[in-house]
């Protein structure tokens, strides 16, 4: 049996809500803030603890739910990441609380345990870097929605270019000794998906 269907026939055996969590934990930084997150918007119980927690250290914050990336939406991993960074010491805070309850309680030792997707140092380093190269689609969705309306290719083009132009400099950026190899491979990922899109205009043969 091969590692691919040994994974499988564990998957089968798991509850839909676990495969889940494995699954977001296994994409790294991004991952374990989406499962922290789904943590905390889990129950109104945890929502009122973290809500307590932002006004204790930021009594004129207004994020008191943080928000999670919604694969229907653009730009919506650089917003839950970029809400995430506002509230990131009571994000720590319920953390490292829920962390200590649970070591005393029933899921001790558990692969649901929040403790399997604390997120230390380095993976908050990485998130300020995802949400840095998400910047530029976020900027120019805005601009296109807000510009306009009709879709048209002239206007399109330019935010194609810029967007490959950007991606071709972070992939030679993180591609340099010692940065993520995840990370690197998601840039390839984002930029061969671009130009294939571009590449694929009718009238841009050769592009």
């Amino acid at each position: 049996m091969d590692a691919f269907e040994q994974e499988l026939n564990e998957e089968a055996m798991l509850d839909d809500d676990m495969v889940e969590l494995l699954r977001w934990r296994k994409k790294g930084p991004s991952g374990k803030l989406h499962n922290v997150l789904t943590y905390i918007r889990m129950t109104l119980q945890r929502r009122d603890q973290f809500q307590k927690q932002v006004l204790e250290i930021y009594p004129d914050e207004t994020v008191f739910t943080p928000c999670v990336g919604n694969i229907t939406r653009w730009s919506s991993d650089y917003e839950a990441i970029q809400c995430t960074f506002r509230v990131r010491e009571p994000i720590e805070q319920f953390i490292r609380e829920a962390i200590l309850l649970n070591l005393y309680g029933e899921r001790n030792g558990s692969p649901e345990a929040l403790s399997n997707d604390q997120l230390l140092h380095e993976d908050w380093v990485m998130l300020r870097c995802v949400m840095d190269i998400l910047e530029p689609f976020k900027v120019w969705t805005n601009r296109l929605q807000l510009r306009y309306s009709n879709g048209c290719m002239a206007d399109v083009l330019p935010a194609m270019d810029e967007l490959l132009a950007h991606m071709e400099d972070m992939k030679a950026f993180y591609t340099q000794e010692g940065n993520s190899a995840q990370l690197v491979t998601s840039i390839n990922n984002g930029w061969d998906i671009l130009n294939k899109y571009v590449c694929s205009l009718p009238f841009l043969d050769g592009y």
